[in-house]
């Protein structure tokens, strides 16, 4: 059988394999619903939240979802995929969260108005951790400053106060397949975004604070 032969069916052979291929699944950090604000939280005269863009380790910063296999070995698993960039996955995780929480408008990209009394948010996650049958892990860095609202008396008093950076670590145990690692991973955000709302409330109140 000639060349000029073998090459068709070389063809066929390639599109028939491309065509039996199984698709990627794909993954959110979102929840599939937003609870309602809780009752039992304190209020604050904060009108909106401002969060900034969340920044996310180079290794973790890739479509597919990595498990960590052993010390200092790390697996892209190619059919198991994150819905959006990782780094807008956990931002919108915890605008919902946050939103959730507070019972006030979360942003992300539109600005809030000047004269608005807002609470700027910035999350660095240093760790983003997945392993098969062990932990997520979530290590994070984060501050909540205000923003905005009258100038002058306590409350520009309020706003000169140095807003602390917060340190947050949270994991979670996670089964043997992709699913139970991402319910995992919501988990350790929800937690992430409580911690973040008792800053908020905090600062809210005129004392900006970490979580105890």
């Amino acid at each position: 059988m000639t060349f000029r032969r073998l090459l068709p069916l070389a063809c066929l052979g390639l599109l028939a394999a491309c065509a039996t291929s199984k698709a990627p699944n794909y993954y959110t950090l979102v929840p599939a619903a937003r609870a309602p604000a809780t009752s039992g939280a304190t209020r604050t005269n904060v009108e909106v939240i401002d969060l900034m863009p969340v920044t996310v380790p180079a290794s973790a910063d890739v479509p597919q979802v990595v498990i960590r296999t052993g010390q200092g070995a790390v697996v892209p698993l190619n059919g198991e995929r994150w819905v959006g960039p990782l780094a807008d996955e956990i931002r919108s995780a915890l605008a919902a969260r946050l939103g959730s929480r507070l019972g006030i408008p979360v942003v992300q990209g539109l600005r809030p108005a000047r004269q608005s009394l807002g609470l700027l948010v910035q999350v660095e996650i240093q760790r983003f951790d997945s392993a098969l049958g062990g932990q997520a892990i979530l290590d994070s860095v984060w501050r909540v400053q205000p923003t905005g609202g009258p100038t002058g008396g306590a409350r520009s008093e309020n706003r000169q106060r140095a807003a602390p950076v917060c340190r947050s670590y949270f994991e979670a145990p996670a089964g043997q397949d992709i699913a139970s690692v991402v319910q995992a991973h919501q988990h350790n955000l929800a937690a992430l975004g409580d911690a973040i709302a008792l800053a908020a409330q905090a600062v809210g109140a005129g004392r900006p604070a970490c979580p105890g």
